[in-house]
C-alpha cells in the first residue's frame, strides 16, 4: 500500500513506482524492502515517509471504523447517514496528517450511541472476527467475505473472478464471488428433485444470502432444467455502488499562488512560471464551477451496504471586486484589475495603489486590498498592509503582504510577512518570515529569516544572522573572519509551522466569540419566552379592566334614571375613573414591554448576522490549514548549504535530525544532512555531511 499512496500523492513518479515494486516484490517484508528503498535511492524524505506511514496507520483505522460502523447500522442504534457522516469527519482529520479518533468514541461524544450500545457493537464485532479466524484453520481456501464485512472504500476493488465454491444440500453446488456481489447454483448428479422454491430460499438463508435473490418463478425453472449441471443459474446479485464525481472549479487566470521556488544543484531559482498576471476587464469570465455527481451506495447479496466515498460540493467563493451569476456556478469579474486567488479558496480582483512618496506621517499606515506600489519609502512605525507590495526602501516599519514583496533598494530595521517572495538588495537588522524565496543581491547582516522557500544570494555574504530555509540556502560568502558566527536551520519548514499555529490560534478565538453569542442568544430567547408569558398575562388584565369598566359604565346609565341613586353613581364613577388609570398605566407597561421585545429579536437577528459571518471566517480559516498543509506535503525539504565563496569557522548547520558546528573554515562546498543508516526500529542514522564542489565536477 506504501508505493500506491505515495503514487496517489504524486510524490513519486509512475516509473518510480514499478520500479520500487519490481526491486522489493521478492523481499520477506515487503513494506520494509519498499522504505529502505525510498530513503536510499533519495525518492521521499524520511519525513514524508513517516507521514505516509501515518496515512496507512489511519486508513487501518478507518477500514476497522467501517466494520463497526456497519454493525451498529444492522444492529439498528444508528443510520447510514450518520454513519457516512462520521466517517466524513474522520476522513477530514486525516486529511490534516492526523491519527482518526475511534468511530465508536466519535459517535459516544455526539450522543449518538451511548455505552452500553458501543459495548454490544464491539462485543458483535470480536464475535465476527473469531468466526473468520477459524474458517481460515479449517480451509485457507476459503475467502474471508463470509464475514461479510463491507468494503472499504480507501481500498482498490478485489478481484472479482475469484470465488469461493462449496457443496450445500439438496445436492448443489453453491458459488460465490469474493466480492460478495453475485452468488451461482450448480447441480450435482445428486440433486434433490423435490427440492422447492422455498427449500432453495431457506438454503439460502442459512448461507446469509438474503438480497438480490432471483424470483420464485425463476428457481423453479432451474429445478426443472436439465442444463444447470454444465452451466451456472446466478441465483442472487448485488446491487454495485456507483461512484460520484466531486464537484470542479475551473479557472480562467493562473491561480499558482507562489510557485515554490525550482531550484537547481548551483542554487538557481527558476522564476519562468511566475511571469506578470495580466490586466483583466470588468466583465471577464474568471472561474467556473462543474456540479458534483452523487455517489449511491451499493448492497452485496448478503444485505450489507457497499459505501462508496460520497461526492463533495465546493462552493464559489468571492471577495471584492468579483461577482457570482444568477445561477451561482460562474464568477466574473465586477471591475478590471488582477484576478487573484487566495488561501482560503476566495476569488477576488484587485487594483493597483500608488503612494508617490514615502509612507509616513502625512500618509500614515497604508492598508489596500490589493497591490500596492510605494515611489519612496517606508518609515518607522509606520505599516503597509496588502497583496503584492513594490517599494523603493524600507527603513523600519512593518509590512504584511498576501504576495510577493519587491524592495528596490534595501531594508533597514524591518519586519515582514509575506505569502509570496521577498527581494532587496540587502537586508539589514530585520525580521522576515515567508512562504516563497529570498533574494538577496548584496548581503544580509544581523537578521532573522524564516521561510518554505529557498534563499539566493546572488554576490554577497551571509553575516551574524539566523535563517531557516526549508528549500536550502545558496550564497557565495557564510561568516566572515571577524564577525560572530551564522545558525542556519535547512529542512525545516518553520514558517508553515508557525503559520498553521496561528490560523488554529485564530480558529479558536473566532470559536469561543461564537459560542459566546450563541450563550447571548439564548438568553436573549429565554427572555423573551418569559416577557411573552408577562405580555399575555397583562393583555389579559387589561381585558379584565375593560370589562369591569364597561359594567360600571352600563350600570351608572341605569341609575341615571333614577334621580335619588347621585350617591351611587358619584361612587360608580370614580371607580370607572380608577378602572381607566389602571387601564392607561398597564398599557403603557405593556407597550413597553413589547419595544423590549422587539428590541431583543433584533439583537438576535443581529447575533444570527455575526455568527454566520463568524462562521464563515472559520470555514476559510480551515481551508487555509487544508491548503498549507497540502502545499507542504509537496514542497518537499532541501537540507542544503550551497557556499561558492567560504564557511566561516563556528557557522553552527541545524537540519531536521541532527546538527553540526564548522570548526575550520572551508571553501566553495556543499553541506547536506545526508543518511547514513537505515534502522527497522525508525531510529535512523543521520549526519551533516560536507562536500568539496571542485571535487564533484
Amino acid at each position: 500500500m506504501l508505493e500506491k499512496i505515495a503514487l496517489q500523492k504524486k510524490i513519486i513518479s509512475e516509473k518510480d513506482c514499478r520500479d520500487a515494486f519490481e526491486a522489493c516484490r521478492s523481499s520477506d517484508n515487503f513494506e520494509n524492502a519498499l522504505k529502505d528503498y525510498f530513503i536510499t535511492h533519495n525518492l521521499i524524505h524520511p519525513k514524508t515517509l513517516e507521514q505516509l506511514i501515518n496515512t496507512i496507520g489511519a486508513i487501518k483505522i478507518i477500514k476497522q471504523n467501517i466494520k463497526f460502523g456497519t454493525i451498529a447500522v444492522e444492529m439498528g442504534f444508528i443510520s447510514d447517514k450518520t454513519l457516512a457522516e462520521a466517517l466524513t469527519r474522520q476522513k477530514k482529520v486525516v486529511a490534516n496528517n492526523q491519527q482518526p479518533k475511534l468511530i465508536g468514541l466519535i459517535l459516544m461524544d455526539s450522543g449518538e450511541l451511548t455505552k452500553e450500545q458501543t459495548n454490544l457493537i464491539v462485543k458483535e464485532q470480536n464475535k465476527r472476527n473469531l468466526k473468520v479466524e477459524l474458517i481460515k484453520k479449517e480451509d485457507p481456501s476459503v475467502p474471508q467475505k463470509f464475514d461479510h464485512p463491507k468494503p472499504d472504500p480507501l481500498l482498490e476493488k478485489k478481484d472479482k473472478a475469484k470465488e469461493s465454491s462449496e457443496t450445500i444440500q439438496g445436492g448443489m453446488i453453491l458459488e460465490i464471488e469474493e466480492n460478495g456481489m453475485t452468488a451461482f447454483l450448480r447441480k450435482t448428479n445428486g440433486f434433490n428433485n423435490c427440492l422447492t422454491a422455498d427449500d432453495i430460499l431457506e438454503i439460502l438463508i442459512t448461507k446469509d444470502i438474503r438480497y438480490g435473490i432471483e424470483t420464485q418463478k425463476a428457481i423453479e425453472g432451474f429445478i426443472n432444467s436439465s442444463g444447470f449441471k454444465r452451466n451456472r443459474f446466478k441465483i442472487a446479485s448485488g446491487t454495485p455502488k456507483v461512484a460520484g464525481s466531486n464537484a470542479r472549479i475551473e479557472y480562467y487566470f493562473d491561480t499558482d499562488h507562489l510557485n515554490a521556488g525550482q531550484v537547481d544543484e548551483k542554487g538557481n531559482i527558476d522564476f519562468r512560471a511566475r511571469g506578470e498576471i495580466p490586466k483583466i476587464e470588468a466583465g471577464t469570465l474568471l472561474a467556473e464551477k462543474f456540479p458534483y455527481r452523487e455517489s449511491k451506495n451499493g448492497r452485496d447479496i448478503f444485505g450489507y451496504e457497499i459505501l462508496t466515498e460520497p461526492a463533495l460540493d465546493i462552493p464559489l467563493k468571492i471577495e471584492t471586486g468579483a461577482v457570482l451569476s444568477e445561477d451561482q456556478m460562474k464568477v466574473y469579474a465586477e471591475i478590471s484589475g488582477f484576478p487573484k486567488l487566495s488561501w482560503s479558496g476566495n476569488i477576488s480582483v484587485i487594483d493597483n495603489f500608488v503612494v508617490k512618496g514615502d509612507v509616513g506621517y502625512e500618509t500614515g499606515h497604508v492598508s489596500y486590498e490589493g497591490n500596492i506600489e510605494i515611489l519612496g519609502g517606508l518609515k518607522s512605525g509606520f505599516r503597509i498592509s496588502g497583496f503584492d507590495i513594490k517599494i523603493s526602501e524600507i527603513d523600519g516599519g512593518e509590512i504584511y503582504a498576501q504576495g510577493d514583496v519587491t524592495i528596490i533598494n534595501g531594508v533597514n530595521n524591518a519586519k515582514i510577512y509575506s505569502r509570496g517572495h521577498v527581494n532587496a538588495k540587502f537586508i539589514h537588522t530585520s525580521e522576515i518570515c515567508c512562504l516563497g524565496n529570498v533574494v538577496v543581491e548584496k548581503e544580509i547582516v544581523d537578521s532573522h529569516i524564516e521561510s518554505s522557500g529557498a534563499c539566493r544570494i546572488q554576490t554577497g555574504d551571509i553575516v551574524n544572522s539566523t535563517m531557516g530555509f526549508n528549500q536550502g540556502i545558496y550564497a557565495k560568502n557564510i561568516g566572515t573572519e571577524k564577525s560572530s558566527p551564522n545558525t542556519i536551520i535547512i529542512g525545516q519548514d518553520l514558517f508553515i509551522i508557525k503559520e498553521l499555529l496561528t490560523i488554529e490560534g485564530k480558529i479558536v478565538a473566532l470559536e469561543k466569540n461564537r459560542l459566546s453569542l450563541e450563550k447571548r442568544k439564548d438568553r436573549l430567547l429565554s427572555e423573551k419566552s418569559d416577557l411573552h408569558q408577562t405580555t399575555t398575562r397583562m393583555a389579559n388584565e387589561l381585558d379584565k379592566i375593560l370589562e369591569d369598566k364597561q359594567k360600571i359604565e352600563n350600570h351608572i346609565t341605569l341609575l341615571e334614571k333614577q334621580p335619588e341613586s347621585k350617591r351611587d353613581i358619584s361612587v360608580l364613577a370614580d371607580d370607572a375613573k380608577q378602572k381607566e388609570a389602571l387601564f392607561s398605566r398597564l398599557d403603557e407597561e405593556l407597550n413597553a414591554l413589547f419595544n423590549i421585545i422587539e428590541q431583543n429579536e433584533a439583537k438576535t437577528i443581529e447575533i444570527d448576522d455575526v455568527c454566520d459571518d463568524l462562521e464563515d471566517q472559520i470555514d476559510d480559516l480551515n481551508q487555509e490549514k487544508v491548503n498549507f498543509t497540502d502545499w507542504n506535503t509537496s514542497n518537499i525539504s532541501k537540507p542544503v548549504v550551497v557556499a561558492e565563496g567560504k564557511v566561516y569557522t563556528g557557522t553552527l548547520i541545524k537540519g531536521t535530525h541532527v546538527q553540526k558546528k564548522i570548526v575550520e573554515t572551508h571553501s566553495n562546498v556543499q553541506i547536506k544532512e545526508s543518511i547514513l543508516q537505515i534502522n527497522d526500529s525508525n531510529s535512523n542514522i543521520y549526519e551533516i555531511q560536507i562536500h568539496d564542489n571542485t571535487k564533484r565536477r
